[in-house]
């Protein structure tokens, strides 16, 4: 897999998957996409060799897709949305935690180490407006 494509890439989308996101899968020369169909695709290749994830008893085969069924589209939609509501979602006001980063960032661009910020775009505009802040500006050289 060539880890130089972004999602947001149309060879990307071409190639690796085409809802553009993450996560795919490339096992030798098979290549697949989706969470619950990589952790299928992976149990049913090592199956035999630990835990039995998904049954082969008919019965429980059957109360396993249930419950696959369950998590996937009752309980997944509505956890998906709490967790970006108060894990992802973008936040866009400064806080602390946002200063807490200043000394030691500061000291790895200071020591030849400023791509772990220019590297990324959305780090690289956060980490220029906590930097570009006046009460940062008139203290950063304090002694």
């Amino acid at each position: 897999m060539n880890d130089t494509l972004e999602p947001s890439n149309p060879k990307y989308l071409e190639e690796k998957h085409p809802f553009g996101v993450i996560p795919v899968l490339t096992d030798d020369d098979f290549q697949i996409y989706e969470s619950r169909a990589i952790c299928r695709y992976l149990e049913s290749k090592y199956k035999g060799s630990g835990a039995e994830l998904i049954p082969t008893d008919i019965k429980a085969l059957g109360l396993f897709e249930q419950a696959a069924s369950i998590e996937a589209f009752n309980f997944d939609p509505y956890a998906s949305g709490i967790i970006f509501e108060r894990v992802f979602k973008k936040y866009v006001v400064f806080t602390l935690a946002d200063l807490f980063h200043l000394p030691y960032g500061s000291l790895l661009v200071a020591n030849g180490e400023g791509h772990f910020f220019e590297s990324r775009p959305y780090v690289k505009a956060w980490w220029n407006r906590i930097t570009l802040r006046p009460s940062w500006i008139a203290v950063k050289d304090l002694e």
